[in-house]
C-alpha cells in the first residue's frame, strides 16, 4: 500500500508519504518498520520500508509519487530537467504532452507565488485547492479518517 497526501492550511503546504514498497517475491531487507510493525510476505509480495517517496526539487518544490516506481522516477527526472528551463506550470504541461498512462501518480507542491498543489494522474495535471491523496491507501476509508484526525490534532 502506498499513501501520499498534500494539503494546504492558510499559506502553508504540507506533504507526507509512507516509505513501504512491495515487490513480487522480493527479499525482505528490514524485518521491522520504523513503527515496529513486522514485515513479511503477503500474497506473494514482500513488503519492506525502503523507499522515500518524496523528492525535493529545490527549496520551493517537492514531489510525492505512487505507482510504478521506475516510471514515476523517470517522469520526476523529466520534470526536474524541465523546471531548470521553464516555470512549474509549463513544465507540468510538458509532462502532460509526454505521458498518457495510469501506472503512476504525482503530487507536486510549489511554494512559489500562490503556494500551489498540483496532481498529475499520469496523463493530466490539475490544480488542487484543498488536499489530495494518492496511492492505494486512499481507498481505505478507515485509514484516511485516522490520518484526517491526526492532522487535525497535530496542526
Amino acid at each position: 500500500m502506498t499513501y501520499c497526501r498534500a494539503w494546504k492550511k492558510e499559506k502553508t503546504l504540507f506533504l507526507l508519504s509512507d516509505t513501504c514498497v512491495s515487490e513480487k517475491y522480493g527479499k525482505i531487507n528490514n524485518y521491522k518498520s520504523s513503527f515496529g510493525d513486522k514485515f513479511g510476505i503477503y500474497n506473494n509480495y514482500s513488503v519492506s520500508e525502503s523507499e522515500i517517496k518524496i523528492v525535493t526539487i529545490n527549496d520551493k518544490i517537492a514531489i510525492a509519487y505512487s505507482g510504478n516506481i521506475e516510471k514515476a522516477k523517470e517522469a520526476i527526472d523529466n520534470l526536474i530537467t524541465s523546471i531548470k528551463h521553464f516555470d512549474v506550470k509549463n513544465s507540468l504541461a510538458k509532462l502532460e504532452a509526454t505521458y498518457n498512462t495510469d501506472e503512476f501518480e504525482l503530487i507536486v507542491v510549489c511554494m512559489e507565488l500562490n503556494h500551489e498543489i498540483y496532481y498529475f494522474n499520469g496523463s493530466v495535471c490539475t490544480t488542487i485547492e484543498k488536499y489530495i491523496e494518492i496511492g492505494s491507501g486512499k481507498e481505505d476509508k478507515d485509514f484516511c479518517d485516522k490520518i484526517d484526525k491526526f492532522i487535525e490534532r497535530a496542526i
